[in-house]
């Protein structure tokens, strides 16, 4: 007589208190049953909220959208950012605090020139890039360093995100030390000038277009004023890469 098959419990049950998951896959199929995954998980590791995931955009996808609920940090290899990723991402826009990309190159800060930007064969439309520092309110750290964002894009919408604390993007037009260079001092400067001018009035989440335009004039319309003052909306950043150099300030 055949013995009734016996449950086997999950190998998760023994990590309680895992809190970051690597996921990685190397063909454009899974062998794992994703929302199975998600009940462990949720069940055996409730700590776990942080997520890298290095597979195809259509398995990326599937994974943020039914293998993990309230991410708060999730980093997605470059090249394989989709349109449909990002919405994916959306998925966790209530508890997201890190949204990161990431290359295989190790030295990419490191180097003293400004790095090409990286070919997304996806071609994701910008809006919908801007939808993550749009939506995701409780997001402090933004890491699309790979990504090229274009201002008028970025000035298009609020970004909601306003206890932004690192901000590492790239902007077009912004393509040289110099530009980079003299972004960053306006927005030093333009930190400096606008707590000297605060009131004890009521506190507001970011500086009002008045307050911006009495530091950066609106006359100056270059790029590097446009980025400045966008960077100035965020009280709590302090860390900035633009291209070139990770710049830090004190809050």
């Amino acid at each position: 007589m055949d013995s009734e098959p016996v449950d086997t419990p999950s190998l998760l049950v023994h990590f309680p208190n895992l809190k970051s998951w690597c996921f990685w896959n190397s063909s454009d199929t899974l062998e794992v049953k994703i929302e199975e995954l998600r009940d462990e998980v949720t069940r055996c590791c409730p700590l776990l909220k942080t997520l890298l995931v290095e597979t195809a955009a259509n398995i990326t996808a599937r994974v943020l959208v039914k293998g993990f609920n309230s991410l708060t940090s999730i980093c997605i290899l470059n090249k394989n950012l989709s349109a449909e990723v990002v919405l994916a991402i959306l998925n966790h826009q209530d508890t997201l605090l890190d949204a990161f990309t990431f290359t295989s190159c190790s030295n990419f800060f490191d180097s003293d020139d400004i790095p090409e930007v990286e070919s997304n064969h996806l071609q994701v439309p910008d809006w919908v890039i801007q939808s993550i520092p749009r939506c995701c309110t409780r997001l402090e750290n933004l890491q699309f360093h790979l990504y090229e964002m274009n201002i008028n894009d970025i000035e298009e919408a609020t970004w909601g995100c306003y206890s932004l604390e690192t901000l590492y993007i790239r902007i077009h037009g912004l393509n040289t030390k110099e530009k980079i260079d003299r972004a960053i001092q306006l927005w030093i400067e333009g930190r400096i000038a606008i707590r000297k001018k605060r009131t004890n009035d009521k506190e507001t989440p970011t500086p009002s277009d008045s307050q911006l335009y009495s530091v950066i004039p609106r006359a100056d319309n270059s790029i590097e004023a446009r980025v400045a003052r966008h960077l100035l909306k965020f009280k709590k950043l302090h860390q900035v890469w633009l291209g070139w150099k990770i710049r830090n300030v004190r809050n």
